[in-house]
């Protein structure tokens, strides 16, 4: 479960304190989805990296099955991301030395997963990538890289998946088949899984806003301009 309470942000600026999330409270069940949406610039990213224990809270706590994220340090925060959290990352965070198989091979061999590369073909081939396993990112298109950084994430079949826009840069098509596979991972594996859609997603995605209507409950209010839903 993922719960959060009195969660702030705040950076500076030269014109004084900027809150950028301000009293969010909520709580998403395990095995459950949940979307933030808003405006740009609402806070959605920020709120993901938090939850995701890659940036800090200003005050406010955020639990991570049972475990306080708030309380723990940086080399625990990275160990509890380690092994129980998945990210797509707006940019593809692909390193450039690696092919694309063994990109998402990588965080399988560190966790001591094995048949590395099986698995990772197997998801590689499951966002439509199975003729370019041995390419390197600069040989792909950004549509592709952001597939393999899907691939990645999802390969380990992490109990939490955060996904921030993740199909920013993919054709319809594509971006239906990693849709599908996030609610698929959610149904299989339980993985709890937050996403933040991009704003097309909510102007021109009857799919999406049809699911959210039958499958979760009503949005959570949590800052004017953002809202989350989920179960």
């Amino acid at each position: 479960m993922i719960k959060v309470k009195h969660l702030l942000k705040t950076v500076s600026t030269a014109d004084g304190d900027l809150d950028i999330l301000r009293g969010i409270d909520f709580e998403i069940p395990v095995g459950s989805s949940a979307a933030i949406v808003g405006a740009s610039g609402s806070g959605k990213s920020t709120l993901l990296g938090l939850l995701a224990g890659m940036d800090i809270a200003t005050a406010g706590q955020i639990w991570i099955d049972g475990e306080l994220l708030t309380d723990l340090s940086e080399d625990q925060r990275a160990s509890l991301r380690a092994e129980k959290v998945g990210f797509v990352f707006q940019s593809f965070q692909l390193l450039p030395s690696l092919t694309a198989l063994e990109n998402v091979m990588l965080p399988l061999e560190l966790a001591g997963v094995a048949g590395a590369a099986e698995t990772a073909e197997r998801f590689l081939t499951e966002v439509g990538l199975e003729n370019r396993l041995a390419h390197y990112p600069t040989t792909l298109s950004g549509g592709e890289q952001q597939r393999v950084a899907i691939a990645r994430a999802f390969a380990r079949e992490p109990r939490i998946l955060f996904a921030d826009e993740p199909t920013g840069n993919l054709d319809t098509r594509t971006g239906e088949r990693v849709v599908e596979l996030l609610f698929k991972l959610n149904a299989t594996a339980r993985t709890t899984h937050i996403c933040c859609p991009m704003s097309s997603w909510r102007s021109n995605a009857i799919f999406v806003s049809e699911w959210w209507r039958a499958n979760c409950s009503p949005f959570y209010e949590t800052v004017p301009d953002l809202a989350i839903t989920g179960p």
